[in-house]
């Protein structure tokens, strides 16, 4: 693995898969990635998503999903992202975690967490240091939402 410590990815070297059920907040973030270069797929529930990675096997570089979903909640989500993608990274995004036991446990195990929402900055601090693996080989970027 390398971490990312001696700066941010550069711009377009980083497809993100980012999964949210509420629409306005998925909207919001996917404008505020793209906006400074990261590749973005979206989905809007858990199924969908683990759908985008076994059709672009290796073309993740991330992802950033949200904890609180109906259905399969974002843990579960990166649980079974990972069975297909071993290594992934997961960003975890909630509006509203009251519960400060899951906020102790998410730290606790390592786990990368923003609250949304979050500024940009906010992002690329946690990007800053956070270890990822290589890029895939064979690795082509997704292009981003907003274009397709």
């Amino acid at each position: 693995m390398r971490p990312f410590c001696h700066g941010v990815p550069s711009e377009g070297s980083l497809s993100i898969l980012l999964v949210d059920d509420d629409s306005v907040h998925k909207a919001f973030i996917l404008g505020l990635l793209t906006d400074h270069g990261y590749g973005v797929r979206t989905a809007s529930r858990g199924n969908e998503a683990l759908g985008i990675l076994r059709k672009h096997p290796g073309s993740i570089d991330l992802l950033m999903t949200d904890l609180l979903m109906p259905g399969m909640n974002g843990r579960e989500l990166a649980r079974q992202a990972c069975r297909i993608l071993p290594g992934l990274k997961a960003v975890f995004l909630a509006a509203w975690v009251h519960d400060s036991s899951l906020q102790s446990s998410l730290a606790r195990r390592g786990t990368f967490f923003l609250p949304k929402p979050f500024a940009i900055e906010a992002f690329q601090a946690l990007l800053f240091c956070m270890p990822m693996h290589p890029p895939h080989r064979g690795h082509t970027p997704l292009p981003s939402a907003r274009a397709a």
